[in-house]
């Protein structure tokens, strides 16, 4: 396990008595306040919108101070939405996916705790490609569920493998996606089709993030919820001032749940999609159909949408295959036709020729030179059947 240790940080909320979320953003309030306001101002610029991974101690201050209030709304909105057969389960593992410093984790204990709900939480994997962030996320973790089994996975989501998403088939399990499928920076097919293949059990995912009022970006929640099959879907998009009377924040909101008894195999998955692409992709060019979302349910549409075009199509009888062999004799019969046709045509202008030019010099000269006559009706008897083609 990555955890934070000996540091000045690490000190102060090892000695916080019963941490809570706020207690945990006011010691960076406190951090951030004493920094000077050149610093604060450089650092908020930094943060980007929230958006970029954490890669120093001055940041993931900030972050905390600037965003902290605004996460624990949107994941409060969204906990408060859980069905309640699931919050009275004696015992849960929880996934924080791009945990960050794990707010989602840290907000889950606190609404345990302000709800009155004895459940325990028996492991937690984080899930963070920044190694410092992750590394506090631990220190977190560990510090507001103190009974449960840490494991850390240091990678972004495009680098990760099956035995790094573990579910258990007795122990529902809570997967926390809080502000991270809107990023356009990893594959979301990709990722839903590793988390799928690697369900088991009861699971229960709450995924919350801005609402950008853009289709795209707004619909990658629901096409997560599709692509690991999700049932029992909650939804909701919170504009500015519906979350908070008092803030501009807004908020999506998607709640589902995932029951398996067995595991699917991922390499099959793939596979599955693979084959469906490749089987209808030259149909769609042909055919000039605009593929769905990028799913298995989405290949699937589209093979029902080129089939109900090829149907209403007019087929047409296809031609018998050409004998090659016969067309080649078709061929040598016809030359020889054609040149017999020409060396034939070829004698007669030389009679022809050669009676009319002997004539002649018989009648205007001498006998004697009928065969030169005769002689001069065979070259031009010749150049005709060259001309034929002889």
């Amino acid at each position: 396990m990555m955890i934070e240790q000996n540091t000045n940080y690490a000190d102060k909320l090892r000695n916080m008595d019963s941490p809570t979320f706020n207690k945990v953003r006011n010691l960076s309030k406190r951090i951030y306040y004493n920094m000077p306001q050149e610093l604060q101002d450089e650092l908020y610029e930094a943060l980007n919108r929230g958006v970029d991974i954490l890669d120093s101690e001055n940041l993931m201050v900030a972050y905390l101070f600037s965003y902290g209030l605004m996460h624990q709304a949107k994941l409060d909105y969204a906990f408060d939405k859980l069905p309640k057969d699931f919050l009275e389960q004696p015992e849960i593992n929880i996934i924080d996916y791009g945990c960050g410093q794990a707010l989602g984790t840290m907000c889950y204990a606190d609404y345990l705790r302000d709800n009155g709900y004895a459940q325990k939480v028996k492991s937690i994997t984080l899930i963070e490609p920044s190694k410092m962030t992750i590394k506090r996320a631990a220190l977190h973790a560990s510090a507001f569920f103190t009974d449960a089994s840490i494991k850390t996975v240091n990678k972004s989501f495009d680098d990760l493998v099956s035995n790094n998403i573990v579910c258990k088939k007795t122990i529902p399990t809570l997967h926390i996606l809080s502000n991270v499928l809107d990023l356009a920076g990893f594959s979301l097919k990709q990722f839903a089709e590793l988390v799928n293949s690697c369900l088991l059990g009861d699971n229960q995912f709450v995924c919350v993030g801005p609402y950008f009022k853009d289709k795209f970006k707004d619909d990658r929640m629901v096409s997560f919820s599709k692509l690991v099959n999700g049932k029992d879907i909650y939804q909701k998009n919170l504009d500015c001032y519906q979350l908070d009377s008092e803030k501009a924040w807004t908020c999506s909101v998607c709640l589902f749940r995932v029951k398996k008894n067995e595991k699917e195999d991922s390499v099959s998955l793939n596979n599955t999609s693979e084959k469906l692409h490749s089987s209808t992709w030259s149909d769609v060019n042909r055919y000039g159909i605009t593929p769905p979302i990028e799913s298995m349910e989405g290949w699937e549409e589209l093979r029902r949408m080129i089939e109900s075009v090829k149907s209403a199509t007019p087929k047409t009888t296809p031609k018998p295959p050409i004998n090659n062999d016969g067309n080649k004799k078709r061929i040598d019969d016809s030359e020889r036709k054609r040149k017999k046709k020409a060396w034939i045509t070829a004698f007669i202008v030389w009679v022809v020729l050669g009676i009319v030019f002997g004539s002649l010099i018989a009648i205007f000269d001498s006998p004697h030179n009928i065969i030169g006559g005769v002689l001069w009706a065979g070259f031009i008897a010749m150049f005709v059947g060259l001309f034929n083609g002889v």
